[in-house]
């Protein structure tokens, strides 16, 4: 498992560095087939805290969790902590998605569809012309591609809730059109789940 240790306007030491990298290799323990590890260290602008965060990549999922704390180290062990617990909740559920993909055909003859994200001021929204069919295009800060992950609909829950995001965009592996799982906002406890209408 790869491990990397930084800091964003943040001076990480050797000693932070080797404290983070003893902790995350226990989580080998779990034998969820982690790819890499990213910790990232910044500094709060509100009330002066060290931000960590943790992002575990496995060969399906990804496992996000973050701790605040004005002792870098506290806030690491929070973040650790969190990520262990998610870890370890999920092991057997990874287990058992990662073998009916090793068991699937489906999911290797699956085109790879790529999204681009992209983030716009929205001041610039304003300029917009009254002739909604004229050419116009907001003002674009940055732009970002990435892989849409081909998953099925429990898989991209389980997703969803590791990296803690409210919804959650993906190819679904028996349809192959994209769809989006989210929670309801009036019951945490039930799921949204949008896909195109079939013909």
């Amino acid at each position: 498992m790869e491990i990397k240790v930084a800091g964003v306007h943040f001076q990480v030491g050797k000693s932070l560095t080797q404290h983070c990298e003893e902790k995350l290799v226990d989580l080998e323990k779990y034998s969820v087939n982690a790819v890499s590890t990213d910790v990232t260290f910044s500094n709060s602008t509100t009330n002066g805290d060290v931000n960590a965060e943790v992002i575990i990549k496995t060969a399906g999922l990804t496992v996000r969790a973050a701790g605040a704390n004005q002792d870098a180290y506290a806030a690491f062990e929070e973040a650790y902590s969190k990520a262990e617990k998610q870890v370890a909740k999920y092991k057997e559920r990874m287990k058992k998605h990662n073998r009916r993909r090793e068991e699937s055909v489906r999911f290797a003859e699956l085109p790879v569809i790529e999204a681009q994200k992209s983030v716009i001021t929205e001041a610039s929204l304003e300029d917009a012309p009254d002739d909604m069919f004229a050419e116009f295009l907001p003002q674009i800060e940055r732009k970002e591609v990435k892989n849409i992950q081909t998953l099925t609909v429990d898989e991209a829950v389980m997703q969803m809730d590791l990296l803690h995001v409210n919804f959650f965009i993906f190819q679904n592996a028996n349809t192959e059109q994209l769809n989006i799982v989210y929670r309801e906002q009036d019951d945490s406890n039930k799921i949204g789940w949008i896909e195109p209408k079939q013909a």
